[in-house]
């Protein structure tokens, strides 16, 4: 297999665009990858990429499939453990993970029942801010609607014990 593989990455860059088109089409038909047209348009755009990688020398062609497919499984697990590292130890996702094992273990910790609950709401710090200031008191503002009048403040409602924020508190808003 990996012959014809070379076989039509050699063919590919000797012919001419529309010679090309017609092999790709003619592998994508032959080989019974795709079923629909969205999908034959996928499998024409992958075999693509892997001829223009082969023909550059980032893909090794060997007559030996397995180790070919081994190699190139290693260099895909190799990106993807560089980015998922770049991800997991950037700033802003360290902060974000923190924020939710602390909210994780408050739930773990904590035991809850009829009259114990716990409510999670989501407001970034801006929200806030732009809250507190279209609001003309701060008995006006959605925050203090939702917690007091809609809990504390109605017959029947469910008053908070605590209410716990996570902020980064800095000069800027």
């Amino acid at each position: 297999m990996s012959t014809a593989l070379a076989g039509a990455a050699a063919a590919a860059s000797t012919e001419s665009g529309l010679l090309e088109a017609g092999l790709l089409e003619r592998i994508v038909e032959e080989s019974r990858v795709a079923q629909s047209e969205q999908e034959k348009s996928r499998a024409r755009d992958i075999i693509g990429e892997l001829v223009k990688q082969v023909l550059e020398g980032e893909v090794v062609v060997s007559d030996n499939l397995a180790a070919s497919i081994d190699a190139r499984v290693a260099e895909l697990d190799r990106l993807i453990s560089e980015q998922l590292s770049a991800i997991m130890h950037a700033p802003e996702f360290q902060a974000l993970e923190s924020a939710w094992t602390g909210l994780h273990y408050l739930c773990r910790q904590t035991s809850t029942g009829t009259h114990l609950k716990i409510k999670l709401l989501n407001a970034g710090k801006r929200e806030l801010i732009k809250d507190f200031k279209s609001a003309i008191d701060f008995d006006q503002s959605a925050l203090f609607k939702k917690v007091y009048e809609e809990e504390f403040g109605t017959f029947g409602g469910a008053p908070f014990g605590a209410l716990i924020g996570q902020f980064e508190l800095t000069r800027q808003p």
